[in-house]
């Protein structure tokens, strides 16, 4: 009997996990989660449009159909303009003309819902008044090739689904910070390609990628720049990534933050890779990037960031992991210690790649190993730095493997061979 009650269990327990199996095989499917966007159907027809009104009629004799709706004037918006599901909606201004969205009411100025399709070319997305208002809050695809999203008081762009960049700007919003997102630039919590573009001076965060819904960001070119942090942002103020972070190329540049030790360029909480691409000039009190997340580092340049506390190039931070397996972190300073890097606490292993000519102005000029720390040195150059203890490399505590044999692989204090 007692055997027969444990056989139930058993049987009970197994059935469980195949549930539990078969409901994580559902989260996955692709259909129900944003993917890599792909570009709108070619309009088949056109709608040429002057008034709010006329833009609504628009939307309705467009249907299912591919359509370019051309405005000829700027428009004055008293409610959101939504793109309804499964419209698939270009819109353009007539000729070499940028007329504008002018929103005039509190919320976003542009809606497109579920499987709705938006391409915005030379359109300037705006308003005149509006609070806790967003330019474009975005459900379905999103493609910017042109014109302007400005002068929101939260975010540009809220993007829930897909979104690619490949012109255009997303400046001067985010005038008001919100409790639903601290992003004045994009607010991405589904998958942001940026092939091209400019995200630029607004307040708090240039691009929050979220990391609840699985937020993507690849960012093959383009520039974020500018972006200051306030009083009630506690991160980067370039890119705040918790979800997975890809950075091909393009340029991440003056953008400042000197709450909690964040990024001035990158606060990662995640997953950042770097392949390519330039982090530059940016400030905080930690410089260019705050890991506290894994931060791999494959190529693309680290330079010219400063920190005023620790971390000018890269901050390292508790039990999280940085490798660098190529790439150059150059010309960066920290007015305390780790001109370069600065591990604190957490595993730092340098494959290959170049770190020289960073400054720190206590410890480490190239790296400075705080405390109870892992340093791997498997390869790469670390060279030129300079500190008032520790030039290159400071020991401050933990754990330094000098694991190069070969000097045609790395070394300390010597440039790459010629």
């Amino acid at each position: 009997m007692f055997n027969g009650f444990l056989r139930k269990k058993m049987m009970l327990l197994i059935l469980f996990v195949i549930f539990l199996l078969m409901m994580v095989s559902c989260g996955k499917n692709s259909s129900n989660m944003p993917s890599q966007p792909t570009p709108p159907p070619v309009p088949t027809q056109e709608i040429l449009v002057s008034n709010e009104n006329e833009l609504a009629n628009a939307i309705l004799q467009a249907g299912h159909t591919s359509t370019a709706i051309i405005l000829t004037s700027n428009i004055e918006l008293s409610t959101t303009f939504a793109i309804p599901t499964n419209s698939i909606i270009t819109l353009q201004s007539n000729g070499d003309d940028d007329f504008s969205l002018i929103a005039t009411m509190d919320g976003a100025a542009i809606r497109i819902e579920k499987d709705g399709a938006l391409t915005l070319e030379n359109i300037i997305v705006t308003r005149t008044v509006g609070d806790k208002s967003y330019g474009i809050a975005n459900s379905g695809t999103l493609v910017m090739n042109g014109g302007f999203v400005t002068n929101h008081t939260d975010a540009g762009i809220v993007n829930w689904w897909t979104l690619m960049m490949n012109g255009g700007s997303v400046h001067n919003n985010g005038s008001r910070w919100a409790s639903t997102s601290i992003a004045g630039g994009v607010d991405n919590q589904g998958y942001f390609l940026m092939n091209d573009g400019i995200i630029r001076d607004n307040v708090g965060i240039g691009v929050y990628n979220h990391g609840l819904r699985g937020g993507t960001f690849i960012m093959n070119n383009g520039v974020i720049s500018g972006h200051r942090g306030h009083g009630q942002i506690e991160s980067g103020s370039g890119v705040h990534n918790n979800g997975l972070f890809t950075m091909h190329g393009g340029d991440i540049n003056d953008n400042s933050c000197f709450m909690h030790s964040r990024g001035g360029g990158v606060f990662n909480r995640h997953t950042f890779i770097m392949e390519g691409g330039s982090i530059q000039n940016n400030n905080g009190r930690c410089g260019g990037v705050r890991n506290s997340g894994s931060f791999t580092m494959n190529g693309g340049t680290i330079r010219g960031n400063n920190a005023t506390e620790n971390g000018g190039g890269i901050a390292n931070g508790i039990n999280r992991t940085f490798t660098m397996n190529g790439g150059t972190i150059e010309n960066n300073n920290a007015q305390q210690s780790g001109g370069g890097v600065y591990n604190y606490l957490g595993k730092f292993v340098m494959n290959d790649g170049i770190i020289s000519d960073n400054t720190a102005g206590e410890n480490g000029g190239g790296v400075e190993l705080f405390e109870n720390n892992t340093f791997d040195l498997n390869g790469g150059w670390i060279y030129n730095n300079n500190a008032s203890l520790g030039a290159d490399v400071r020991l401050g505590g933990g754990t330094f493997n000098n694991n190069i044999s070969d000097p045609s692989i790395g070394a300390i204090g010597n440039p790459p061979p010629q």
